[in-house]
């Protein structure tokens, strides 16, 4: 039986050729004495294993390797694995000690305020979602674009989405108030007191106002797009780099997320990707982090 107030262990790395489709996590440690004395953690198998099977769990800030009893286990089930050793490169899995789960999210999608209602992800992520986005597209080593690359730019993709909100922000304002006049609503109200609406004064709009209107809306729609693309590009990379299945929409799950909640999506990888409970929050940052935390790639 487990002592409950053994130490937890948390899931951390499954090195399969075929990366099995798990949620499942190790949820405890316990020290089970016998005649070899030998260390051992209760584990809920996150995919079908064969006995022999290794892989790592975190025990209290500890990497584990752990291998499978004989006659292997099935998704799901509850079991004691052995404790072989001290995973030396776990850190390099998992994130250079941000201690990043694999195969599963570190929480949910609604988990927003899991820190707090006033913590910097949650707030960021809700009323900046480009600087969130720039900060963890930094962070996971993209470029602007979302894309993996060695090539270190001058400009990191933090700056360049502080640098394109403001520009951003700057043009659609000039341009609305280059033509607001034209475009102000006007209420009148007839001899029956029915109320009659009319833009410019009911005189005709100019036809170069109606071209910056236009141009303001593509401008939006593009910028709009583009966020779009790199939130999505970005979860389906830490999703891939970190094993964890989709869940709620099968071969659309980052685009539907993403598309109907960006704010929570931002903030849940943002949470995945960091230990905030070790290392504080930065709004100010290019990654989020302050300047002692350890890199996560």
């Amino acid at each position: 039986m487990s002592n409950p107030k053994s130490p937890k262990a948390t899931y951390t790395s499954l090195e399969t050729d075929e990366t099995p489709k798990a949620e499942a996590v190790a949820v405890a440690s316990v020290g089970m004495p016998n005649i070899e004395a030998k260390q051992t953690v209760e584990v809920v198998a996150p995919a079908d294993l064969s006995g022999g099977y290794q892989f790592s769990v975190d025990v209290n800030g500890r990497a584990m390797v752990v291998a499978v009893p004989e006659g292997g286990v099935k998704k799901g089930q509850r079991f004691y694995a052995y404790v072989l050793h001290q995973d030396e490169e776990m850190g390099k899995v998992t994130g250079g000690g941000h201690g990043i789960p694999v195969g599963a999210w570190r929480d949910g999608i609604c988990d927003c305020c899991v820190h707090g209602c006033c913590h910097p992800v949650c707030c960021l992520s809700y009323w900046c979602q480009p600087l969130a986005l720039g900060q963890l597209m930094t962070r996971m080593g993209l470029d602007f674009c979302a894309t993996p690359s060695t090539r270190r730019y001058g400009m990191s993709p933090f700056k360049f989405m502080l640098l394109t909100l403001i520009a951003y922000i700057c043009i659609d304002q000039a341009l609305s108030l280059l033509v607001m006049q034209y475009f102000t609503t006007e209420v009148n109200y007839d001899q029956n007191g029915n109320p009659v609406y009319q833009q410019n004064g009911g005189e005709p709009i100019p036809g170069w106002a109606n071209f910056v209107m236009a141009l303001r809306y593509v401008i939006q729609f593009c910028y709009g797009i583009y966020i779009l693309i790199v939130a999505i590009k970005t979860r389906a990379y830490i999703r891939n780099k970190y094993a964890i299945p989709e869940q709620y929409c099968s071969g659309c799950d980052d685009c539907c997320l993403v598309f109907w909640c960006g704010c929570c999506s931002t903030s849940q990888m943002l949470r995945h990707t960091a230990d905030y409970r070790t290392y504080n929050a930065a709004c100010c940052t290019e990654t989020g982090l302050p300047a002692t935390a350890p890199a996560v790639v």
